[in-house]
C-alpha cells in the first residue's frame, strides 16, 4: 500500500508540472482577446485539438486535453486547458485542469 501512494504522489507531481507548463505557455501565448483562430493554431502547433465544448459547471468552454501525461498503479492523469470565449470569437479566459481518472 505504501508503495502505491508513493507512486501516486509522483505521478501527482508529473501531472502538475505539465499543468505548469500550459499556465506558462497560455499566459504568454493566449492573452485575454486572442482570435480563437489563432488559439486553434496554438494548440494544433503544440500536438493537440481545441474542441467544443465541456462543461465543468461554469458554463460551455472549448478544450484541449493533453492525455496520459502521468500515471500511478491506480490513477492516469489528464492535463485538460478549458478556454473561455467572447460570442465574438476571442479567448476571455484560460483555465488549466488536471484530470486524474483512477479505479
Amino acid at each position: 500500500m505504501a508503495a502505491a501512494l508513493l507512486l501516486s504522489g509522483c505521478a501527482h507531481h508529473k501531472a502538475a508540472e505539465r499543468a505548469d507548463y500550459w499556465r506558462s505557455e497560455t499566459a504568454s501565448h493566449l492573452p485575454a482577446g486572442t482570435s480563437l483562430d489563432v488559439a486553434e493554431k496554438f494548440f494544433t502547433d503544440r500536438g493537440l485539438q481545441l474542441v467544443c465544448c465541456v462543461n465543468n459547471g461554469t458554463g460551455f468552454k472549448r478544450y484541449a486535453v493533453e492525455h496520459d501525461v502521468a500515471q500511478s498503479v491506480i490513477t492516469h492523469y489528464d492535463v485538460a486547458i478549458l478556454v473561455d470565449t467572447t460570442p465574438e470569437k476571442r479567448v476571455s479566459k484560460v483555465t488549466v485542469e488536471q484530470w486524474g481518472v483512477g479505479l
